[in-house]
C-alpha cells in the first residue's frame, strides 16, 4: 500500500513540476519576463507581478535535473565558458 501511495505522490509532484516550468516556457515563448530568484527571495513580491510574470527557483530546478540524471549539464557549461566560481545552480540550469 505504502509503495503505490508513494508512487501516486511522485506522479503528482512530476506533473506539478511539469506544469511550472511549462508555464515558465510559455511566458518566455509570449515575450513575458520570467523571473529567476534564489529561495530566500520574498515570493509575495514575484507573485504580485503574476500572470504578467513567470518565476523559476534555481534551487528546485537544479535538484529536478540532479533527480533526473542531468547533473552533468554542469560541466558542460563551464565547457563553453560559463564561470565555475557562479552558481551551481545556474552552471545546472543555463546550459541548454
Amino acid at each position: 500500500m505504502l509503495t503505490e501511495k508513494l508512487k501516486e505522490i511522485h506522479r503528482l509532484q512530476g506533473r506539478l513540476m511539469t506544469e511550472h516550468y511549462q508555464r515558465a516556457l510559455t511566458a518566455k515563448a509570449e515575450g513575458r519576463p520570467v523571473a529567476y530568484v534564489t529561495a530566500m527571495f520574498p515570493v509575495e513580491i514575484v507573485k504580485s507581478f503574476e500572470p504578467h510574470l513567470a518565476t523559476v527557483y534555481p534551487e528546485n530546478h537544479a535538484a529536478l535535473l540532479i533527480a533526473r540524471g542531468q547533473a552533468g549539464m554542469a560541466r558542460k557549461a563551464e565547457a563553453v565558458g560559463l564561470d565555475r566560481l557562479g552558481c551551481a545552480y545556474e552552471l545546472i540550469s543555463v546550459y541548454p
